[in-house]
This record gives C-alpha cells, sequence and structure tokens, in this order.
C-alpha cells in the first residue's frame, strides 16, 4: 500500500514540477506582452480578441508562491514524513509475513513425512528444506525446551524466528524492548491469589512425621498467598518475551517428599508460581526458576554432558557392580564393571519400575542410566550490573540480604555415583535434595521458591533504567 502512495506522490510532484515550468515560460510571454502594453500606457493585460477578462502580475506571481509551496510540502511528505521508510517497513513485513509462512509449510511437510519415518529429525529436515529456498548455508535451527529458533541469513543482515507447535513469530532479543537485565519493573501482581499444595502429589507447606507403615513422609497441607514481591528483568524467554525474577525469593518453604515429590516436583513447582504471581497486570503467565535460566545469564557455557552408568547384580558374585561409559561418539569405558562393597546398597529399584536387581533377582545385563545431574552453586560467572549498582549474581543467589538462600530450582535430575542413582530435584546454593533412590530409600526437604513472570507480548515498557519500568 505504501508503495502505491510513494508512486503517486512521486507523480504527483512530477506534475507540480512541469507546471512550475510552463509558468515560467507562460511568464516569461506575458512580461514582454506587459512591454508592449506599458509603452501604450495600459496596466491591464487583456486577450485582445475574444473580450476575456485577464490576470493581474500580482496574481500570477501568487499562484506560483502557491504551488511552489505545494511541490515543497509534497517532497517533504515522501521524505520528511516517512513514506520512503514506510514503504520500506511494508516490504519487510511482506517478508515477515511470507518467510513465516515458508517456515509454518516447512514443518507441516516435516509432519507428514514423519508418519513414514519416526526417526526424522525435524531441524534437519527443516533445515535442508528452507535453504532450498534461501541458499545453501543461510539458515541454521537449534531448539530450546521443544521450541525451534529458526536464523535465516539474507545479503543483508539475518532475521530470527520461534516456532512452538505452529505458532510462529519474530524472536526480538532484549535490546529491543530498550531495558536492561536487572532493571526493575514496577509489576502488579495483585492481591490475594492463593494456592494450595496437593499432598498427594508429595507437596505440602510442613512435616509432620514419617508413617512406618507406608513408609512415607507426612506432609501438611497449605494454602499459600501471594507476597507482593520486588521485580526485576530476567531476560526474554524462547519467544522473545520478557521475563522477570523476583527480587527475593518467597518467605514460606514448599515441601516435597518421596517418590511422589520428585515425580511432580516440576508440576507443583510451576503451578505454585503461576496460581501465585501470574495473574497480574501484564502478565501471561508464571513459572518457578529453573537451572536454564542461569545458564543463560553465564556467557558462552555449554551445560556438561552427563555420562552413562549402567548397574547390574550378575549372575555370579556377592554383590551390586556399576560402570561407566563416556557418553561420545566412541562409548569410551571410564570404569569396567566393578564390585559395591557397601552392604547399604545390595538392592537397585528404578523409580517407577517394578524390577528389583538384588541377590534375589540377578541380570547380568543391568539397568543403562544417564547422568543428568549438574550442580549449580558458583554463580560468579554472571558478570551482569544492574542499573542501581547491584551483581546480578547476588540478587539471584541472596536476594536483598547478605547470605546465600537455599531455592529450588524447577528440574529433576537423576545423579548417579558409584554406590546409587539418586532422583534430584535441583536447588540454588546446595548440592540438591534427594526425594528417592535406587537404594529404595526415601526423604523429605522443605526450599523457598523463585518465580518468574511472562509478560504478555502485546505490553510495552515505559520508563528506563534509571527510575524503573511500568507496564502498558
Amino acid at each position: 500500500m505504501y508503495v502505491i502512495i510513494l508512486k503517486n506522490k512521486i507523480l504527483k510532484i512530477g506534475k507540480v514540477i512541469n507546471m512550475i515550468i510552463n509558468l515560467f515560460i507562460e511568464v516569461k510571454r506575458r512580461r514582454e506582452n506587459m512591454a508592449i502594453n506599458i509603452r501604450k500606457k495600459e496596466t491591464k493585460f487583456q486577450t485582445r480578441e475574444n473580450g476575456e477578462s485577464g490576470i493581474t502580475l500580482v496574481a500570477l506571481v501568487i499562484t506560483i508562491i502557491v504551488l511552489l509551496i505545494l511541490a515543497t510540502v509534497s517532497i517533504n511528505l515522501v521524505i520528511n514524513n516517512g513514506i520512503l521508510d514506510k514503504a520500506k517497513s511494508a516490504v519487510d513485513k511482506y517478508s515477515d509475513s511470507e518467510i513465516e509462512e515458508q517456515i509454518k509449510l516447512t514443518f507441516l511437510e516435516y509432519e507428514m513425512a514423519k508418519l513414514s519415518n519416526v526417526n526424522l529429525d525435524a531441524s534437519i529436515y527443516m533445515k535442508n528444506s528452507l535453504e532450498k529456498k534461501y541458499g545453501k548455508d543461510a539458515v541454521n535451527i537449534s531448539k530450546e525446551d521443544n521450541v525451534f529458533h529458526i536464523e535465516i541469513t539474507f545479503s543483508n543482515g539475518s532475521k530470527k524466528y520461534y516456532l512452538d507447535n505452529g505458532e510462529i513469530g519474530i524472536l526480538k532479543p532484549l535490546e529491543n524492548y530498550g531495558v536492561k537485565i536487572g532493571d526493575i519493573v514496577y509489576y502488579d501482581e495483585g492481591v490475594s491469589h492463593t494456592y494450595t499444595v496437593d499432598t498427594t502429589k508429595g507437596a505440602g507447606g510442613s512435616l509432620s512425621g514419617y508413617d512406618s507403615n507406608t513408609k512415607k513422609y507426612k506432609l501438611n497441607s497449605k494454602t499459600f498467598i501471594n507476597e507482593n514481591l520486588i521485580w526485576r528483568v530476567l531476560g526474554v524467554n524462547n519467544k522473545g518475551q520478557i521475563e522477570l525474577i523476583s527480587e527475593n525469593p518467597t518467605t514460606d518453604l514448599l515441601y516435597l517428599a518421596d517418590e511422589e515429590g520428585w515425580i511432580y516436583s516440576e508440576k507443583v513447582l510451576n503451578e505454585f508460581c503461576d496460581n501465585l504471581y501470574g495473574k497480574g497486570t501484564g502478565a501471561e503467565s508464571a513459572r518457578s526458576l529453573k537451572q536454564q535460566d542461569i545458564y543463560k545469564l553465564i556467557e558462552n557455557y555449554t551445560p556438561p554432558n552427563g555420562d552413562i552408568w549402567e548397574y547390574r547384580f550378575p549372575e555370579e558374585g556377592d554383590y551390586m557392580q556399576y560402570k561407566r561409559i563416556k557418553d561420545d561418539e566412541n562409548k569410551t569405558i571410564i570404569t569396567d564393571w566393578t564390585n559395591i562393597t557397601n552392604n547399604q546398597f545390595q538392592i537397585f529399584r528404578m523409580l517407577g519400575e517394578s524390577t528389583t536387581l538384588s541377590i534375589n533377582n540377578r541380570n547380568n545385563k543391568g539397568i543403562s542410566v544417564k547422568n543428568s545431574y549438574a550442580l549449580i552453586n558458583n554463580l560468579s560467572n554472571i558478570k551482569h550490573i544492574t542499573n542501581d549498582g547491584k551483581k546480578f549474581s547476588d540478587i539471584i543467589g541472596k536476594g536483598s540480604g547478605e547470605n546465600n538462600i537455599v531455592q529450588w530450582f524447577a528440574n529433576k535430575t537423576l545423579k548417579c555415583t558409584t554406590v546409587n542413582v539418586s532422583f534430584n530435584v535441583c536447588t540454588l546454593n546446595n548440592d540438591g535434595n534427594c526425594l528417592y533412590s535406587t537404594g529404595e530409600y526415601k526423604y523429605c526437604f522443605g526450599q523457598k521458591v523463585r518465580p518468574v513472570v511472562t509478560l504478555s507480548s502485546n505490553n510495552t515498557l515505559n520508563g528506563n533504567s534509571e527510575e524503573g519500568w511500568t507496564i502498558n
């Protein structure tokens, strides 16, 4: 539309300039006639044959001036009023729309192709397909929490998009919003939002003891209420939306226990945060802090790739055994089968499995487990300094206090050791909390929760880094 408007404006300007040239020719001709008439002592130009009224010289000059003004305004409209920029923007938007439709179509083609090849890799398929249109090595695809990030490079730059279950959009970096990590945002979380923990999911507001009959911890139910916390910019999520982190974790502890506590931990922690802090002005949702949030704050950080561990009670022998293998292309053996001589660890049952390895149930093949445990206690590699002079690492680790605060991460991990596998819910500022181990031991822990709020894409932030930002 803007291109058509621009074309019409240019044509109009050309006509105006042509009119001005013709007017100057006409002025010259009339000046010659005026000289003749002056000699005849006439004061007006008259058409001598048809008797029509003439035009005065003053009126002619005024007409020329008006036309010059109109021409100037038209030129300014094109140059200074953004018509060229708007035309370019229209082309860019059309390009974005075209690219988004192309990505959607490519993903649909992948879904159809997968029906006949279940092992088809989505990233490889889409990359190969899109490069047929946009050029070899022009497409880079990565994945974060099941959301595809697609970067396409053109001759004049690159563009990034996200694809999430058919939803697609431009992936905006944090700097596009004008805010910085650690900036204060005046987020109104509302009042009297509540969340009642479900003890059947291994969650509670406090611990009341241990039931020797069921061999489970007894938890008390509790209804939590939001606390009106202070909020700062954490970054953007995998869809380019601004995320806020509370300056302090919750005051109350949330307890998790036993197998159920591990199984439902991520769901409980995220529901806790969403119900209490995800209902405020401008919020789309809320969730619990997780390890990946810390990874993103550390420049060029790559999480460790855990090894593969195998456990068995062999057909011959008196002890459980373990084996450790490097998870690389060659599957290099780090430690070959080695006896576990501690009598406390002579049974082995993975959570959710009915089979228990023991002296009465031997198996030479054993059970293979991928170690996914990663410890995050050292936040010193987070280099961000807030506008009010605070280390962002201290805000995450200590809040507004002086001491480290242990707090849940919404991450379930498996920690493999030389005696067993522990089912951990990750925490910040300690080694994580084991709620179940393969020796059939069970545990209970209570920690604080750190909510993270995702703002809706429809919002804008007004303000500055010095005074803070409001949500509109």
